[in-house]
């Protein structure tokens, strides 16, 4: 009975001992021998439902290592040229918005795309307004002095009248973007490196014009289009893009929270329009062609998106997010 007795000073991985343990319970009565089998049985059985734990953690881990380590090589490149000469220091890279994205509701190509509106109001717009479609209004510019004048040479003159000085438009929180180009900067084009000639080496550019000089005396010659809603807030920058033919930008997804608004100023862009991977089954490719005097509405946070610049003139748009 003493051996029997002494079990209680085992530590609990006895059952791994099973010599030892079988030698001490020969003077153990029946009662007892019971009493231990399923004790230490018992302890085996926890010990065996707890050993998947600690390599279920460990493989979780690399994985997540593994998925953390595959995101900065893919993006690293991007991201140690963004810190020398962007501000934002996350590039817009396919395989980070691909994964950081929301999921859309394919609710967003229920109808026949793009809408076509002509000349909308307020009211006329207001259904389209937040449903994620495509929406291509025509004749909504008529009005605006900014489809007279507004051409490379202007914009060269005006920066110049300013004293703005185009080489700090990637400072201060305003961005260039080159896309496709072998352009550096929005000094290139706007102090005559480039040519606007059909015949030349085709390039495209974007900026946010974050002047406040130029943006004044842009704003004299364009307006907040009026069939946007009338509570929703407006972005206080806007974009202007331009380009010559042949090119545009490559398909991309933005991460700007908000749809946006372009207004074709000059020239003709074409828009390829591709649906999130969970609406393909639904959706189908688009393609806009957007003209002088059209703005075309888009949230370019869910239609991955590439343009290119069509025709023989000059495209040049100017647009901005709305709220």
């Amino acid at each position: 009975m003493g051996e029997c007795h002494r079990m209680r000073h085992l530590p609990h991985n006895c059952f791994a001992m099973r010599k030892t343990c079988l030698q001490l319970l020969q003077g153990c009565s029946q009662q007892q021998l019971l009493f231990w089998r399923n004790y230490l049985t018992a302890d085996s059985q926890q010990q065996k439902s707890q050993q998947p734990e600690l390599p279920q953690t460990v493989l979780s881990f690399l994985l997540l290592l593994s998925i953390t380590t595959v995101l900065i090589l893919v993006t690293w490149p991007c991201l140690r040229q963004s810190l020398g000469t962007n501000p934002c220091l996350v590039p817009n890279n396919f395989a980070l918005m691909e994964t950081t994205r929301p999921i859309s509701s394919c609710d967003i190509c229920s109808a026949e795309l793009p809408v076509r509106l002509h000349r909308p109001d307020r009211a006329g717009f207001a259904a389209h307004a937040y449903r994620g479609r495509p929406v291509l209004v025509s004749g909504a510019t008529e009005t605006w002095p900014a489809r007279r004048r507004v051409n490379l040479s202007f914009l060269r003159r005006l920066y110049a009248r300013v004293g703005a000085n185009a080489s700090s438009v990637s400072e201060d929180g305003c961005q260039f973007l080159a896309f496709r180009s072998p352009l550096e900067s929005l000094e290139e084009v706007l102090e005559g490196r480039v040519e606007a000639a059909a015949d030349g080496p085709p390039w495209y550019i974007g900026w946010s014009n974050c002047d406040p000089r130029v943006a004044a005396m842009l704003r004299g010659l364009y307006s907040w289009p009026e069939l946007l809603p009338e509570e929703g807030e407006g972005s206080a920058v806007d974009w202007i893009f331009m380009g010559t033919p042949g090119q545009g930008t490559a398909v991309h997804i933005d991460n700007v929270h908000r749809p946006s608004w372009q207004a074709q100023i000059a020239g003709s862009k074409r828009w390829r329009l591709f649906p999130p991977p969970e609406c393909e089954k639904v959706c189908r490719p688009i393609t806009v062609d957007v003209h002088p005097g059209d703005i075309f509405l888009l949230d370019t946070n869910q239609w991955y998106h590439g343009t290119e610049v069509i025709g023989r003139e000059m495209s040049i748009t100017i647009g901005s997010e709305y709220d």
